[in-house]
């Protein structure tokens, strides 16, 4: 009975997780679904547009440390003015 009872228990737990798994794709299929080709577009001129000012804060942010190394080594005499 024991090992009957620990087995009905982990195909609960499978088919929970299978039921969690079907409502979470039926939900996101209807977003998607829901949403025109021009929404998707600005979406995807949003995540673009994002990742581009990602990119340039990285960059002036990597610069800027550069310059100011470069600075700290010229104060200290390390590197020729």
């Amino acid at each position: 009975m024991g090992q009957s009872c620990r087995e009905c228990i982990m195909i609960d737990s499978k088919l929970q997780g299978l039921a969690n798994f079907t409502t979470i794709s039926g939900a996101a299929i209807a977003g998607v679904g829901a949403l025109s080709l021009t929404q998707w577009l600005a979406i995807g001129g949003f995540v673009l547009a994002l990742a581009g000012f990602g990119v340039n804060f990285w960059f002036k942010v990597a610069t800027y440390r550069l310059q100011r190394r470069e600075l700290q080594a010229k104060l200290a005499g390390k590197l020729p003015s």
